[in-house]
């Protein structure tokens, strides 16, 4: 068995266009060893990352304490979270609250190159509005242009400010 962290390591190496979703070709071409095209230029207005908003929707189930796991599952609530969230509203994010990408970029990278998932989470709950967890993760794959799970100084500008080498 393979651990969150990994699964998500091998969803997101799948996952060639960012959207969390697995389209049939995306899948068959991750069992294959091969990898689709990731396009490193800035997304066009009409891509996916510029989508006005998006929602993803989880089931979550819960089993009384004192009971066995094999039991079915008593409770259901199903949950639609809006992630209404890209790469234009996180810019957006950042220039209300530090005043420009740059001055954001100095405070979330002022003691390394390459930020973590976790770095990069309280980062932006630092933001006005905060992303929370869900939409400070979809930002980050966004951002993670070679899947490292890591975001480096260049990934951000060069995923924020285009004209930026």
């Amino acid at each position: 068995p393979i651990d969150a962290t990994e699964a998500w390591f091998v969803f997101s190496q799948m996952d060639s266009n960012h959207d969390l979703a697995l389209a049939h070709k995306e899948f068959e071409a991750g069992l294959h060893g091969e990898a689709l095209p990731v396009s490193t230029s800035p997304p066009a207005a009409d891509s996916a990352l510029a989508a006005p908003a998006s929602t993803t929707t989880r089931m979550t189930t819960s089993t009384p304490p004192g009971t066995s796991s094999a039991a079915p599952p008593t409770t259901k609530v199903t949950t639609t979270i809006a992630l209404d969230v890209n790469l234009q509203k996180f810019a957006g994010l950042l220039e209300d609250s530090y005043g420009s990408e740059r001055r954001a970029s100095k405070k979330l990278f002022m003691n390394s190159s390459s930020v973590d998932f976790p770095t990069f989470s309280h980062f932006t709950a630092s933001l006005w509005p905060p992303l929370n967890q869900t939409q400070a993760w979809l930002v980050f794959s966004y951002l993670d242009v070679d899947h490292d799970l890591s975001v480096k100084e260049m990934e951000f500008f060069r995923s924020l400010v285009p004209s930026i080498d």
